[in-house]
């Protein structure tokens, strides 16, 4: 039996339908990234003065969920840090992660650039790369980089 749907006139009626959904499931995607939260999260960076680790001094810090990944950590602190300066990091969530690392850089923050309203100054923005002592730990830091991103950044 014969259908208006059938032949070329079918065909551009499904490729029509197919484009409608992947134009919904792209703009669904954009909604989601747009979606996202700016926890503030606290941390410690134990800067390492001397060869002995006895020698530290600690600056506290600030960051985001946006700000981790699997290989490197983005900080604003309120002292500088020094580039290829060893350091050691806990952030205090509930999680209490530690993880040691080297600065990559350091830049002081504008004041008028920044738009978080605090009574503590955080005038400098570091980018800290991490060393690993073997595989087990990178993977375990990915992981949790992974898990911290989508509670903090996606509220999941």
């Amino acid at each position: 039996m014969w259908s208006p749907f059938d032949g070329l006139f079918g065909r551009k009626i499904i490729d029509l339908k197919r484009e409608m959904e992947r134009r919904r499931q792209l703009e669904e995607r954009r909604l989601r990234r747009l979606n996202y939260h700016l926890t503030r999260i606290n941390a410690e960076i134990r800067v390492h003065t001397a060869r002995l680790e006895s020698h530290s001094e600690i600056i506290s810090g600030r960051m985001t969920g946006g700000d981790i990944s699997a290989l490197r950590l983005r900080i604003f602190c309120s002292k500088p840090l020094n580039p290829h300066q060893s350091v050691a990091i806990t952030v205090l969530d509930d999680t209490k992660l530690y993880v040691k690392g080297q600065v990559k850089w350091c830049h002081p923050v504008p004041v008028n650039e920044t738009k978080i309203l605090s009574p503590q100054s955080f005038g400098y923005r570091a980018e800290i790369e991490f060393t690993f002592d073997n595989w087990i730990e990178r993977q375990e830091l990915a992981d949790y980089s992974r898990r911290f991103r989508q509670r903090y950044v996606f509220g999941e």
